[in-house]
This record gives structure tokens, sequence and C-alpha cells, in this order.
């Protein structure tokens, strides 16, 4: 678990086993953060680039989004 978290032996050897487990605790939090936030900007690319009115309302509801009025 040590080596995942990119620790040295000697700072491995300086944390006990409990700080360990936060911190893989804190890494995985992070790294499904990062997932959800590529999610989120792939399906508003999506929304931004299809036709569907049920994926184009999701973009109203973003702060200073203005959407192309069609002639």
């Amino acid at each position: 678990m040590a080596a995942r978290l990119g620790l040295k032996p000697w700072e491995r050897d300086r944390l006990e086993p409990v700080e360990i487990r936060e911190m893989y605790d804190g890494m995985i939090w992070r790294h499904s953060r990062q997932v959800e936030l590529v999610a989120i900007q792939t399906w508003l690319v999506r929304a931004m680039m299809t036709k569907d009115e049920k994926l184009a309302t999701i973009l109203d509801s973003f702060p200073y989004y203005e959407r192309e009025e069609k002639p």
C-alpha cells in the first residue's frame, strides 16, 4: 500500500499503519472525484454536440452558459 502512495522506505517507517491507511483512503477518494469530473465533462461536451433536448437542458443549469439561439 505504501508503494502505491509513492512513499520512500524511510517515509513509510516513520508513519503509523493508521496514517498510511488514511493516506490511501484519501488517494482513492481523490481518484474517484477525478473520474467523476471526467465523466461530467464528457457528458457536457456530448450535451453541447447533440441535438437531443434531454441532454441539452442540463447545460441551462450551469451558470454563465448561454445557449445559441437559432434564427
